[in-house]
């Protein structure tokens, strides 16, 4: 008995040392590198997120359309496949408006450029002195509208910015249509000139996030021939694309097809960008 209380006392002995001797077990989370906060101008993905709450970003489809599908009818461009609505975009530059004959003609609707932000580095936040006019006359003829914003935002603040200026501006109008982030190239000079398209990419989802956490519609302009949109990321969004042929063989999906920008419209004075608007 003696013998076994020696030989246990040992072995206690023994697993004392052992546990003095090896070296403390680590917290993984102690040692993990730190995580990199995404930058001002990333673009919220499921490895990167910003918002916990954002969906997944979509694949980028295919035009789900062929050139066949389309066809110029008394004047302006038809689909003959799929439902839509004909309508034109107007600013400051398009005045004296007709809107009784704008309406007769067929056109439906106007997307109605509210504002932008200039392209000087001073980068201030303007209207168009032609909006409200042009709201109150499509209205009044009995057309839908929508508006859009032509931004030079360089940073994701910037478009939250231009977004929420947006809204202001039209606080007490009655939008059938999107609010559109329209990013454009404008010259060498611009304040805009080295932007990249990432910034851009980051821009154009910051403010339709912000246009549609307040419960409106959101989309965005694309010129693919002057692209800085990684469309790929933006899938989620709506797109408004301007390809000016009579034939649509752009690649993407789109909802919106800008198919001139020299168009004639009873009512309007000079040139005029026609538009179809597919039903969602």
């Amino acid at each position: 008995m003696k013998k076994l209380i020696l030989l246990l006392s040992v072995v206690l002995v023994a697993l004392v040392v052992v546990a003095l001797l090896l070296p403390p077990i680590s917290n993984p989370q102690e040692n993990a590198l730190p995580t990199t906060e995404p930058s001002e101008n990333s673009v919220p993905t499921e490895s990167n997120p910003t918002d916990p709450t954002e969906p997944t970003v979509p694949t980028l489809q295919q035009n789900p359309f062929t050139p066949s599908d389309f066809a110029l009818q008394d004047d302006y461009m038809a689909c003959l496949t799929a439902a839509y609505q004909l309508g034109i975009d107007v600013s400051k530059y398009q005045q004296n408006v007709d809107w009784k004959k704008v309406a007769d003609s067929g056109i439906t609707f106007v997307m109605i450029r509210i504002g932008g932000r200039g392209y000087g580095q001073a980068g201030n936040l303007y209207a168009d002195e032609l909006a409200q006019s042009h709201y109150e006359g499509a209205k009044a003829a009995g057309l839908k509208v929508g508006a859009y914003f032509f931004s030079q935002a360089i940073t994701r603040s910037e478009a939250r910015e231009e977004a929420q200026y947006a809204m202001e501006l039209t606080a007490d109008w009655q939008l059938d249509m999107p609010i559109v982030f329209d990013w454009e190239y404008v010259s060498d000079t611009a304040r805009t000139a080295n932007t990249d398209a990432e910034t851009v990419t980051a821009c154009a989802a910051a403010f339709c996030d912000t246009i549609l956490a307040a419960n409106k519609q959101a989309m965005i302009y694309v010129r693919p021939e002057l692209e800085k949109l990684n469309l790929e990321q933006l899938a989620v969004y709506d797109h408004w694309v301007a390809w000016y042929s009579n034939t649509m063989d752009y690649p993407n999906e789109f909802a919106m097809w800008q198919y001139t920008k020299t168009g004639k419209v009873p009512g309007i004075s000079g040139n005029v960008d026609i538009n179809l608007y597919f039903i969602q």
